[in-house]
């Protein structure tokens, strides 16, 4: 299409986590105004993390990447092919990636450039970055000797850096809200929680914050704002250019009015990186009204937006639908 936006497939994974406690952080307090009931987290006292190496060589020269039609192209203007792989685990109960307890961080992250791929897809909690350490046992310490006494987002910080040096660039994902499964409608559903302080406004700052934590990594080239969306309990989301956030009449909640609001601050924040905006899982739909343009994210988002959607064996035209998926009063026929 002419359209200045590209498509990309996800398979998402998600594995076992445990929360850990809560100590101060090596660049500065871990919990800010996000952890006091009522009160905003703005994290103000985030830098900018140091690369450490990760961004000194000519491949990295190569970014930032932008979209034109439906391909992606890099800084010399060549075609960047996304050849991509999701590591779970930081989304989930232990609050860091998976693996780290059977290897160490080095080895897996040299693992995944041997087997081609040229791009991680990083996913994170709200909750996981308000964590402390680790779980024990999430972490083998004796494997991983320089992530001992780091906190869950410095873990974090460490994987998008050993990955950088191995020539593997990252997208980092706000997968859940908290760290657990993201299943069927749950309090993960949303990009907000209606029922706690994290609201649509706590889920931007959270973005805003992670922009700034990367801005110095060239090779974070991507934002995916949020995994698949899907309903919650009376809440349904919807894909509409107008609108308010929250119609609590209907109790439809505007996923292309809260992608935009976001996509547009983080442009303001980090103008370097790819916006990936993923589709309302239920009910399913196609892409052409995302890539509608003039439309809620075009020509707002011209260069900078991928559209996400997810397929699964079990989902897409003519498979079983869960009764959960149907919002009230919707006939369906055919």
């Amino acid at each position: 299409g002419a359209a200045d936006h590209c498509c990309l497939d996800h398979c998402a994974a998600a594995c076992l986590r445990v929360r850990g406690k809560a100590p101060m952080g090596v660049d500065g307090p871990l919990l800010g105004g996000g952890g006091v009931a009522g009160r905003l987290e703005t994290w103000d006292w985030v830098r900018p993390i140091s690369p450490k190496g990760c961004a000194a060589s000519s491949w990295a020269s190569q970014f930032p990447l932008v979209t034109k039609g439906r391909h992606i192209v890099n800084a010399h203007g060549d075609r960047f092919r996304l050849c991509a792989i999701n590591w779970y685990g930081a989304s989930d109960v232990s609050h860091v990636v998976g693996g780290l307890d059977t290897q160490s961080l080095e080895v897996i992250c040299q693992s995944v450039y041997d087997l081609g791929f040229n791009v991680v897809r990083l996913p994170f909690s709200n909750e996981m970055l308000r964590e402390g350490l680790p779980k024990a046992g999430s972490v083998d310490y004796t494997k991983n000797p320089r992530l001992r006494g780091l906190v869950a987002l410095q873990v974090y910080d460490e994987v998008v850096r050993s990955l950088g040096r191995v020539h593997v660039a990252v997208i980092i994902n706000n997968h859940t809200t908290y760290g657990e499964f993201c299943g069927p409608p749950s309090r993960n559903s949303l990009w907000f929680d209606p029922n706690s302080t994290f609201s649509e406004e706590q889920w931007i700052q959270d973005w805003l914050m992670m922009a700034k934590r990367y801005a110095c990594c060239d090779h974070v080239v991507g934002f995916d704002l949020r995994n698949e969306i899907r309903p919650r309990k009376s809440r349904w989301p919807k894909w509409s250019g107008g609108g308010p956030f929250l119609d609590e009449l209907t109790g439809e909640c505007n996923w292309a009015r809260a992608a935009r609001a976001c996509a547009e601050r983080l442009m303001t924040a980090n103008s370097r990186a790819l916006l990936v905006v993923e589709r309302i899982v239920w009910p399913q739909q196609g892409l052409q009204t995302m890539a509608e343009e003039p439309g809620p994210l075009l020509p707002a988002l011209r260069g900078r937006l991928v559209l996400g959607a997810h397929l699964y064996a079990w989902s897409g035209p003519g498979r079983f639908i869960p009764q959960w998926s149907v919002p009230p009063g919707l006939v369906q026929k055919g």
